[in-house]
């Protein structure tokens, strides 16, 4: 039987991961390649950082929804949604070390549907808060700003497509009140992080809110959920990136010259045009691969815009007929 057609899809690391798979030509009906925003040079130059961001961030969390807050606080998914679904998959329980999804899966937690919107924290190198915003749960971009009409800037010597339409979240300015409560509540420290402004995220059977990991009381086990100490760290990461530091600088060197070399369609994914390097903005020019910039997205861009980066895979598929457009839709 005859292998399926094949598009690998890669995110940061992945990305790099995927080229080197295509490279390898180990994939005998590899169609195509998509990297989302990963760049050789960007990337060698973040590792020297890594360290110190993975060791000053929180390394455990009271909740799923304390944690779920701290991805969206710190600005590592801008859509609650997304961190929802993706940001339990790099968790497990402490005492038993079973993932947050399965988790999940099984009933043992519960998020709930409805999601309030959580304060957005920008702080100073020294930690102070300099600004508050209010994200809201909602995608970066409605479904009824989708339309025939959508406004973008299409390049088409330079093969270089901008989303116009890739807004920014919604923010507003809080009250003194609300200003005070944030700010109290931004730490790095995840003991300080309040489960209570997501809290409502998790919930029990029978309808009724459960009381939030904030006070001292436990969740009941007749409501399906594990009990819980509030004071006591529930979940840590399910992998130690520490320990894979001796292999990141393989991953990106060179990764420039290899997704050139890949002889199938390739789109690359990113936040900023600024994240081009030399080789690729050459390769660009000369049409080698398609470009598609969000750039009021962060690093996360399927996760900040999924429905924008659904419509660009799309339309690859279509240009490169892979598939054909459904007129019904």
């Amino acid at each position: 039987m005859e292998a399926p057609p094949i598009i690998l899809v890669g995110h940061s690391m992945g990305g790099a991961v995927a080229v080197h798979v295509a490279c390898k030509r180990t994939i005998p009906s590899l169609a195509g390649l998509v990297v989302i925003d990963v760049v050789e040079g960007s990337a060698l130059s973040s590792l020297r950082g890594m360290t110190a961001f993975l060791r000053g961030r929180p390394q455990s969390f009271l909740s799923l929804p304390q944690a779920i807050e701290w991805s969206v606080r710190s600005s590592q998914i801008r859509n609650v949604n997304s961190a929802r679904v993706s940001f339990p998959g790099q968790l497990k329980r402490i005492t038993s070390g079973q993932t947050a999804t399965s988790e999940l899966d099984s009933g043992i937690a519960v998020l709930s549907k409805t999601v309030p919107s959580i304060p957005s924290v920008t702080s100073t190198l020294d930690g102070r808060v300099s600004s508050v915003s209010r994200l809201s749960s909602q995608p970066l971009v409605e479904d009824s700003e989708i339309d025939n009409s959508r406004s973008s800037e299409i390049n088409s010597e330079n093969n270089l497509e901008v989303d116009q339409n890739s807004t920014s979240l919604p923010s507003c300015h809080n009250d003194a009140d609300s200003l005070q409560y944030n700010t109290e509540n931004v730490s790095v420290d995840s003991s300080k992080f309040s489960s209570q402004s997501i809290g409502e995220s998790i919930h029990s059977i029978s309808g009724s809110t459960l009381p939030s990991f904030t006070d001292s009381s436990t969740i009941s086990k007749h409501s399906g959920l594990v009990t819980c100490q509030s004071d006591r760290p529930q979940y840590t990461w399910r992998i130690d990136l520490i320990k894979t530091q001796p292999f990141w600088q393989g991953w990106f060197s060179g990764l420039s010259k290899l997704f050139l070399s890949i002889p199938e369609p390739k789109l690359l994914l990113l936040a900023d045009a600024d994240r081009l390097d030399k080789d690729l903005t050459i390769g660009q020019m000369q049409g080698k691969f398609q470009v598609q910039l969000f750039p009021r997205a962060g690093h996360a861009v399927q996760e900040d815009t999924p429905d924008r980066v659904a419509e660009c895979l799309a339309r690859f598929l279509v240009r490169n007929r892979f598939t054909e457009a459904r007129s019904d839709l």
